[in-house]
């Protein structure tokens, strides 16, 4: 994987990782937060493997994350999930998640809040016209859900975890 040389317009479309099919290139915004790096860069690498649909991509980078031997990298892959899932209950439920969040150490809300914090001066019409356009993209290419769709790897997570359940009681 390559950084963007000009990672700032990324950070304005408020891209992490884009995989360029013509250079068959996986390439990551530079700019964004560290913690993430691996996990982008796993995504971007599924993508180069023909996994196109973006929630797949998403949980086989979580996966790819969790099966690293380095500290690091697996907890790229325990952000991701975390993120994504904590969004999905923060929409769902707020008082639950509030409640959630309060049991994360102090360093796991420190990187949750950085990771917030790197986004927001780059809020505004470039962003908003960028996930519109990301959502047409999307939706073109058989994704019904749009930029919803990155989202939908909550729903792979709570299939693994039944399954990986379900294996421990047999």
């Amino acid at each position: 994987a390559k950084p963007i040389l000009f990672s700032y317009f990324m950070s304005q479309s408020h891209l992490s990782g884009i995989y360029f099919p013509f250079s068959l290139e996986a390439n990551y915004n530079d700019d964004m937060v560290k913690t993430n790096l691996p996990d982008t860069i796993c995504h971007e690498y599924a993508h180069l493997k023909g996994i196109i649909q973006e929630d797949e991509a998403n949980f086989i980078a979580y996966q790819v994350c969790m099966e690293s031997e380095e500290v690091y990298v697996r907890y790229s892959g325990t952000m991701l999930a975390l993120i994504y899932a904590g969004n999905a209950l923060a929409k769902q439920n707020m008082e639950m998640y509030s409640e959630i969040y309060a049991t994360y150490s102090e360093g796991v809300r420190a990187d949750l809040t950085a990771y917030r914090k790197s986004w927001e001066p780059y809020k505004g019409e470039a962003a908003e016209i960028h996930n519109k356009v990301n959502d047409a993209y999307l939706k073109a290419n058989n994704q019904a859900d749009g930029v919803q769709s990155y989202g939908r790897m909550v729903d792979l997570l709570i299939a693994e975890y039944e399954k990986e359940k379900s294996a421990a009681a047999e």
